[in-house]
């Protein structure tokens, strides 16, 4: 690693150690108003290690050619894994037992995402005609019931 790549904050506990610093957290807030409490902080204690202007902001941050080199691969591949699975996916239908609501979603994944449900949840239900996810929500995979 060049010596110019380490941040401030790196370079200084390397020279003055680890044990000359420490974290303090100065207030509990809800997610959606932690940008504007950062910018308050930052703004009354002007941190020396900060090397952001604003809150929530990645201006004034310096990446590494082989940390943009990792990024863009990383985005390639995403983009890539992301039309992939687009090209195979297959609509679902959920009907919820107790409504009696029926929605069609493009994919299983959307569907989990919709009913909370964790990634491959619905898997084991999809196979198993007329078992219910979490006792209420029937699912059906429409490309299979087209087909049959």
């Amino acid at each position: 690693m060049h010596h110019q790549s380490k941040s401030k904050i790196y370079s200084a506990i390397l020279k003055y150690g680890y044990s000359n610093f420490s974290l303090k957290i100065l207030e509990y807030c809800v997610p959606e108003d932690c940008i504007g409490r950062e910018q308050y902080y930052m703004d009354l204690l002007k941190p020396t290690y900060n090397i952001l202007p604003r809150a929530g902001s990645s201006l004034g941050r310096r990446h590494s050619k082989e940390a943009i080199a990792k990024m863009k691969a990383s985005s390639l591949i995403k983009n890539n894994s992301a039309k992939a699975t687009t090209a195979v996916s297959k609509p679902v239908e959920v009907t919820d037992t107790l409504t009696s609501t029926t929605t069609t979603y493009p994919s299983r994944l959307a569907a989990e995402a919709a009913l909370k449900a964790g990634n491959g949840s619905l898997n084991y239900v999809l196979k198993t005609k007329g078992k219910l996810y979490r006792k209420r929500y029937l699912i059906k995979n429409l490309s299979t019931e087209e087909s049959e």
